[in-house]
């Protein structure tokens, strides 16, 4: 992730990386009751995540915007089985646009939710997972 994010501002500019506003949205996404974990959506991000190694942006892409000083995020996420789909996509965006234009000050154009997994409880693991996140 090398993107940089400039915001102009009267006295100045400011640069965001991309790692840094995917950090943000990472965390904001996972903050909402029905998401489990964003979810590695490339190879790299995929063998981090077998050998046990966590990262929150992991699953999050930020792309700029069309307009200067907006960007673009695209997320992928695995879901708690039995919570309403279209509820739970429409507050990760809420809460993730909410995060980053109050901690950045660009403007979120486009938030995309990929909905990749349902965890469910019928797995032995999946079950130990969630124990541990409560």
């Amino acid at each position: 992730m090398s993107v940089i994010i400039p915001l102009h501002t009267p006295g100045g500019s400011i640069l965001y990386t991309e790692t840094v506003l995917a950090n943000i949205a990472g965390i904001a996404a996972t903050e909402n009751g029905g998401v489990f974990e964003t979810n590695p959506n490339n190879l790299g991000d995929s063998i981090s995540k077998i050998l046990g190694k966590t990262d929150i942006k992991r699953g999050v892409e930020v792309l700029e915007g069309k307009q200067e000083g907006t960007i673009r995020i695209m997320l992928h996420v695995r879901v708690v089985y039995g919570n309403n789909l279209l509820t739970v996509a429409k507050n990760i965006r809420s809460g993730v646009c909410s995060a980053i234009e109050s901690m950045s000050g660009l403007k979120v154009e486009e938030i995309a939710v990929y909905i990749d997994g349902i965890l469910g409880t019928e797995s032995g693991s999946d079950q130990a997972r969630l124990d541990k996140k409560d």
